[in-house]
């Protein structure tokens, strides 16, 4: 059975020196703040941390420096590789320094000219658990980024082949695939604080999302999931999210972190900070919900 906890995760951001090159120390540091604040755990190098425009080294040197903290085991890796072979070797040498949660999709090319989607995913998580061996595979259900769906059949095939492997699944996706997926021992998250309510309902198992990176959202994500429908918090959630998803997250969230702290000023192409006009859109907003922009 799966150690994986229920609750509220960050996907956390990727920190980055002038020269654009990952910090892996200040990339740790963060996710390391976000668990200290509450989470129950940070994804390390997934969407929101750019995986998809980091080098196979940097993601070695982050697993490396991750390993090394003492919060190792709530830090779940997102090989974010759209090569089989790279995913594998990623996740051998996470393993080899002693993480063995993942985050993982099916890679990102072809699926419109594949006609049996399901068969196709099947065999690449079967051909990479074959490849890697004994972890725990969070599914990654997110078809505007891999460019196809999972269905209720090809999680309920991977789950009771690899029941040990195939632990939980992050549903990014807009066909509400959380609440059709009933397997026992089996760990629902949705990518969204918009959800997390409806998602509880329906018995999953919290929610993984960009936008907790910042004490307040964690506090009220963590009462929402604790209170469930009775929580008075859920209204102030969704607000917040719902401000970010006017933009795209990953420089919604570095444009305001780089308020405190410069060295989240730097972006990787084709991403960039938002332009004047967007900013104080986006400040000018969250002031509306009081949300704590200094802090």
């Amino acid at each position: 059975m799966t150690n994986l906890q229920n609750g509220i995760y960050s996907a956390s951001l990727s920190v980055l020196n002038d020269d654009l090159s990952l910090n892996d120390e200040q990339t740790v540091l963060h996710a390391e703040k976000l668990i200290s604040q509450g989470c129950a755990g940070a994804i390390l190098a997934g969407t929101t941390g750019m995986s998809a425009y980091l080098s196979i080294r940097e993601k070695m040197n982050l697993i490396e420096r991750a390993s090394k903290s003492s919060k190792n085991q709530s830090m779940i890796i997102g090989p974010g590789t759209n090569s089989l072979l790279d995913t594998v070797k990623l996740i051998n040498f996470a393993k080899s320094k002693g993480l063995s949660k993942f985050l993982c999709q099916p890679c990102s090319y072809g699926w419109p000219s594949i006609k049996n989607k399901n068969e196709a995913i099947y065999s690449y998580f079967s051909e990479l658990v074959k490849r890697i061996g004994s972890c725990e595979i969070i599914l990654y259900n997110f078809p505007k980024l891999a460019g196809v769906d999972f269905s209720v059949e090809i999680v309920e095939k991977l789950v009771k082949n690899y029941k040990d492997i195939f632990v939980g699944l992050k549903d990014s996706g807009s066909d509400d695939l959380y609440k059709k997926i009933k397997i026992e021992n089996f760990k629902v998250f949705v990518g969204s604080e918009k959800r997390l309510l409806s998602s509880l309902k329906e018995g999953c198992s919290g929610l993984i999302s960009a936008t907790i990176q910042f004490p307040e959202q964690i506090f009220l994500a963590k009462k929402v999931f604790e209170e469930g429908k009775d929580s008075e918090h859920n209204e102030q959630l969704v607000k917040v999210r719902s401000v970010f998803d006017s933009f795209n997250l990953i420089e919604g969230l570095h444009t305001l972190y780089a308020q405190k702290n410069p060295i989240y000023k730097n972006i990787l192409p084709p991403l960039r900070l938002l332009n004047e006009k967007d900013k104080t859109i986006l400040f000018g907003e969250l002031e509306k919900l009081n949300f704590n922009i200094a802090a």
